[in-house]
C-alpha cells in the first residue's frame, strides 16, 4: 500500500540520533532554516506555540483568532497557554484563514494565528492591516520553504513557529523551532523554553527509539500490512487529544541532529514535490475546481494535495475505493468540528471550514514517490472519478424522472 504520507527515519538517522542523546547538546542552541535564518527550537510546534503565545505576555484568558479548519491540537496549545481559541472561517480556494471574516471578529481578538495551510500561505499582509497592533502568529508547520513575493513563510508576522515532525518536510520524529525579528521577544522565548527541564539521557534514547518504530510502521512494506491498521485507531485518538496541558518544552537532541541533517535536502525535496503536484493537477481527469491552484504572487511548497469533492459520501467512497486499489488518502480534519464544539466551545459560525472538513481529500503526492507510484495514484483516481461522475449522471436521471412521473400524475 502506498502511505498516505513520508515517515522518513533511515537507520543512519536513528544511531546519529541516539549519539546526540547522549551527548546532550546545550539548550541554547540554534537550529538555521533555509530561508528563514536562525531559529530557536522546541520540543515540537504544538511547545514552540505555547512558547510564543507565553512570550508574548498576553493576559490571561487573551482571545486568539485561530481557523477552524486547522489541526485540533493547536486549539489545545492555545488553552495550554491560558488563552482562548475564537473560531474564524477560512477562504475555500487557499484553505487559509479568511479576511472577510476576521475583519468581522477582530475586535474581540487580542491575536491573530495565521495558519498556512497544505504549504499554501495566508493573506498575511490583509491580516496585518485587520489586525492592527495585534500581534500576528504564524502557524508555518506546513510552510517551510514557501513564499509571497520574496518574503518566506515566518517572516511575515510577530513570531513563526514551524514543525518538524515526522510526515513534514524535515520528518525528524518531534521538533519544532521558532523565529522573530524582534531581539527582545527572541530572548523571551529562550526564557519560556529554557525554564522547563531538558530530557535526560534515557528518557531522550526511548523517545528517538519510539520515533523510528513508528516511522518503520507508517511506510512501506508494514505500513501495508499492519501499519495503516494501527493509525486508524492512533490517529483519531491523536486529533481528539486528550486534553493533557501542552508545556513549551525543550527539543530532544536527536530530533533536533535529525531536523539538521534534513534541512540540506529540503530544496530539492520541494522541487521534486512540486513537479508531482504539477503531474497530478495534468493528469488527473476531475473538474478543475476540485483543486487547488496557486495563487498569483506567491510559491507554495505543495506538502500536501487536497481535493474538495462534493459531499462527504463522494469523499468517502473515493477514500475507501483508492484503499481497495492499495492507495492510502487523508480526509484531512474529517472531526475538527466534533472536537471544537464539544472542547472549545465552537459556536457554528464557519460554514466555509465544516464544509472543507466534510468533503476534503488529501492525495499522496510526497517527494519520496516513486514515478510509477504516482501513475497508479491518477489511474486508480481517474477510473474512480468516472464512476463517480456516471454515478452523478444516473443520480440526475432518476430524479428527473421522479418529477416528470409526480408532474404526469
Amino acid at each position: 500500500m502506498i502511505p498516505r504520507d513520508y515517515w522518513e527515519h533511515r537507520w543512519s538517522d536513528l544511531f546519529v540520533a541516539l549519539f546526540a542523546d547522549w551527548q546532550r547538546e546545550s539548550g541554547d542552541t540554534v537550529v538555521e532554516l533555509s530561508g528563514v535564518g536562525g531559529c530557536v527550537p522546541a520540543q515540537s510546534g504544538r511547545a514552540a506555540l505555547v512558547a510564543a503565545l507565553r512570550a508574548l505576555g498576553l493576559p490571561r484568558e487573551a482571545r486568539v483568532g485561530v481557523p477552524l479548519f486547522c489541526c485540533p491540537v493547536v486549539f489545545q496549545a492555545i488553552r495550554s497557554a491560558g488563552c482562548r481559541p475564537v473560531f474564524v472561517d477560512v477562504d475555500p480556494e487557499s484553505f487559509c484563514l479568511c479576511p472577510q471574516d476576521l475583519a468581522a471578529k477582530v475586535y474581540h481578538l487580542d491575536a491573530v494565528l495565521a495558519v498556512h495551510m497544505f504549504g499554501n500561505l495566508c493573506d498575511v499582509p490583509a491580516i496585518r492591516r485587520l489586525s492592527g497592533q495585534r500581534p500576528i502568529i504564524e502557524d508555518c508547520a506546513q510552510a517551510l520553504g514557501s513564499r509571497l513575493g520574496t518574503q518566506p513563510a515566518g517572516h511575515m508576522g510577530t513570531v513563526a513557529f514551524f514543525s518538524f515532525r515526522s510526515g513534514k518536510y524535515l520528518s525528524a520524529g518531534w521538533g519544532g523551532a521558532l523565529f522573530t525579528k524582534d531581539t527582545a521577544l527572541r530572548a523571551r522565548l529562550r526564557e519560556v523554553i529554557g525554564s522547563q527541564p531538558r530530557p535526560s539521557r534515557v528518557a531522550a534514547a526511548r523517545h528517538t527509539l519510539a520515533q523510528f518504530l513508528k516511522s518503520v510502521l507508517r511506510s512501506r512494506p508494514a505500513y501495508g500490512w499492519f501499519g495503516y491498521r494501527l493509525w486508524e485507531t492512533a490517529g483519531a485518538r491523536e486529533l481528539r487529544g486528550d486534553c493533557t496541558a501542552i508545556r513549551p518544552d525543550p527539543i530532544f537532541p536527536g530530533d533536533l541532529t535529525v531536523a539538521r541533517r534534513r534541512v540540506r535536502g529540503l530544496e530539492a525535496a520541494i522541487q521534486t514535490q512540486r513537479a508531482y503536484a504539477d503531474y497530478l493537477e495534468n493528469s488527473l481527469t476531475v473538474d478543475r475546481t476540485m483543486l487547488r491552484q496557486e495563487r498569483a504572487g506567491t510559491f507554495a511548497n505543495r506538502y500536501l494535495f487536497p481535493v474538495r469533492l462534493a459531499s462527504s459520501a463522494e469523499r468517502d467512497r473515493l477514500a475507501d475505493r483508492l484503499r481497495a486499489k492499495g492507495v492510502d488518502t487523508m480526509r484531512y480534519l474529517d472531526d475538527v468540528v466534533g472536537v471544537a464544539r464539544e472542547r472549545y466551545g465552537y459556536a457554528g459560525d464557519c460554514p466555509e471550514s465544516e464544509r472543507l472538513s466534510r468533503t476534503v481529500l488529501v492525495l499522496p503526492t510526497y517527494h519520496a514517490l516513486r514515478v510509477k507510484d504516482l501513475r497508479r495514484i491518477v489511474a486508480a483516481t481517474n477510473e474512480l472519478w468516472e464512476e463517480i461522475r456516471r454515478s452523478r449522471c444516473a443520480e440526475k436521471l432518476d430524479a428527473g424522472s421522479r418529477v416528470a412521473s409526480a408532474n404526469a400524475s
